[in-house]
Order: C-alpha cells, then structure tokens, then sequence
C-alpha cells in the first residue's frame, strides 16, 4: 500500500483476515488502528490495513481483537476503543455483545471482571455532516 497525500493505491490487505475472493482487488478505504494513553498526549499508530468498501463486521471483530491482543501482549493495557457511529463498526460492537443498554463488555483478555468499553466518536459524526453540506451545494435542510 502507498500513501501519498490522503491518497492510497494497492489491493484489498486485511492481513490473515482478507477475504480470498478480495486478495487481487483494489482497494478503496484505508483502515487504520491507533493507540493512545488516557495520561498521555501522544498517539502511535498500530496498524493499518486496505479494503475494498467497508471491511465486513466480522473482519472488524477479528482485527480489533487481534490489535487489542497485541497491545496487551506489550504490556499496554486496553480498556477502550473508539470508533465512528458508522453502520459496520456497530455491526463490529454487536460481535463483542455492545447493546444499546450497556457501552461495555466484558474484556475477551483481561483478568475476570475487567471491562472493554466502546465509545462513538461524536465529533466524526459532526464532520461528516459539515462534509455532505458543503458537498452538496443544493442541501436543504427541510
């Protein structure tokens, strides 16, 4: 995969998670997995993977928990991941049993009793929206 500014080329790569009927596609959305400290003002990405659309979510499930397992195998510890409100990322927290009553579950690697929070990321949200009104010229709000 190449990145140049904002732009990427290469085929679909969602590493052992890559469906085999995507393997010679090219790729249109880029996905990429941070980390960053609740105590810290620094951020570090930990993976970054190419998908035709939007990757399914069970393929988000895999590669979240593999990124969390990772993590924790570092010594990091993992308490919370955030994403956008988009239709596949909640499809993704329904695979770790997220319900519109509970924002947790409980952590498929921690110690018994220990919680994995997800939180929607409000302020994408708000972007996206300030996106498709100043892309649609004649957007009427009705």
């Amino acid at each position: 995969m190449c990145i140049l500014a904002f732009q990427f080329e290469g085929f679909v790569d969602l590493g052992k998670h890559t469906p085999e009927k995507m393997k010679n596609v090219v790729g249109d959305h880029a996905l990429v997995f941070m980390f960053r400290p609740f105590m810290g003002k620094w951020v570090q990405a930990i993976g970054c993977f190419l998908s035709k659309n939007n990757a399914p979510k069970e393929i988000l499930a895999n590669l979240t928990l593999e990124a969390i397992a990772l993590m924790e195998k570092s010594g990091f510890f993992v308490d919370g991941v955030v994403t956008d409100g988009a239709q596949w990322n909640r499809g993704m927290w329904k695979q770790f049993g997220i319900d519109i009553k509970e924002g947790y579950s409980y952590h498929p690697l921690g110690e018994e009793g220990r919680k994995l929070y997800f939180f929607s990321d409000f302020p994408h949200l708000i972007k996206n929206v300030r996106s498709y009104v100043i892309e649609n010229e004649n957007f009427e709000v009705q």
